[in-house]
């Protein structure tokens, strides 16, 4: 999934990809920005995100469930990109996603610069 430019992001936003290159299974949600998974398997996630000059650094976070898994940091006052990429092991009906963790007023840039990708490896 790629997203639009996002502005104004808030603490605790998900951050949201609208447009879906390939969703097999139909397990993202983009009005939500949230992956659910619709079977249980270990799945491959990935986050790229470039971040755009704010006054403060940005401080992403991908998701499992509320939790965070992994964070993903960009630079302040400078255009800077980060990415993380987890396999997790997951059951039917989890949810991933990124959100913003702590810095209110935060832009992602899509124009497919930023992207989040997840799908099953192998199923348990």
């Amino acid at each position: 999934m790629a997203g639009v430019n996002e502005m104004n992001i808030g603490i605790n936003q998900n951050i949201v990809f609208e447009k879906v290159v390939l969703n097999q299974g139909n397990g993202y949600h983009p009005q939500h920005g949230v992956f659910i998974t619709p079977r249980a398997g270990v799945y491959l996630f990935t986050a790229n995100l470039v971040h755009s000059t704010t006054p403060g650094s940005f401080h992403g976070g991908l998701m499992l469930n509320g939790n965070l898994v992994v964070r993903l940091h960009g630079m302040y006052n400078i255009w800077d990109s980060t990415s993380q990429t987890v396999l997790l092991s997951l059951s039917s009906g989890d949810e991933v996603y990124v959100r913003n963790l702590d810095s209110e007023h935060q832009n992602v840039i899509g124009s497919s610069y930023s992207s989040f990708s997840g799908f099953l490896v192998w199923e348990l």
